[in-house]
């Protein structure tokens, strides 16, 4: 039996601290434990502070999360170097990071495709596209789906260097093709030991 995922509302309290850093939840927490513990009579106390266990519990899941992710030194750094490399340096960088996740990878050899990545029967389509002055369009978009059709890929995936349109976010969300931006290329490529 599979169970449904379970996703926190986007603007939640707990999402909100699930997003920022670790400290904040566990610092929450404990003013809650020592004020619960300093306002209620000694026998009541530690019930009332086992209220802040919730803020505990986040911020070890955050700590968790954040565990591997780069500072924003090593950000800035990866960025430099990413942008500083030419289409074939960046698509043989997503080659062996996708190697490294598991991925069965080749190249696409399509118009509008660049990878052609297969995983436990699914076969997705990637488009790398490198870019620092315009913003991505729709019309890379429709290219990646037409090499989807020919290619009889259920997913596609464009990684993007820059800006994308939101004209071209809606027709991604419609056609089965994920957006992978700037900062969380950066954080899987760190969890891949790419970078």
């Amino acid at each position: 039996m599979k169970f449904p995922k379970f996703k926190l509302p986007p603007n939640s309290l707990f999402a909100v601290l699930l997003r920022s850093r670790w400290w904040i939840s566990i610092l929450i927490g404990a003013v809650l434990s020592a004020l619960a513990l300093a306002a209620l009579p000694a026998p009541y106390g530690p019930m009332g502070a086992m209220g802040s266990f919730p803020f505990w519990g986040i911020g070890v899941v955050a700590l968790f999360r954040q565990w591997k992710l780069p500072s924003a030194k090593q950000r800035a750094a990866a960025l430099a170097r990413l942008q500083a490399m030419n289409t074939r340096e960046f698509t043989a960088l997503l080659e062996k990071a996708y190697a490294a996740d598991g991925y069965s990878v080749r190249p696409a050899n399509l118009p509008g495709a660049d990878l052609h990545l297969v995983r436990q029967g699914s076969t997705t389509l990637v488009a790398a596209r490198r870019f620092k002055a315009s913003s991505l369009g729709a019309e890379p978009l429709r290219e990646l789906s037409a090499a989807m059709t020919r290619a009889e890929a259920g997913q596609g995936m464009v990684v993007a260097m820059g800006s994308i349109t939101e004209q071209a976010r809606r027709w991604a969300d419609a056609h089965a093709i994920r957006i992978l931006e700037t900062d969380p290329l950066i954080d899987w490529l760190y969890r891949m030991k790419q970078l």
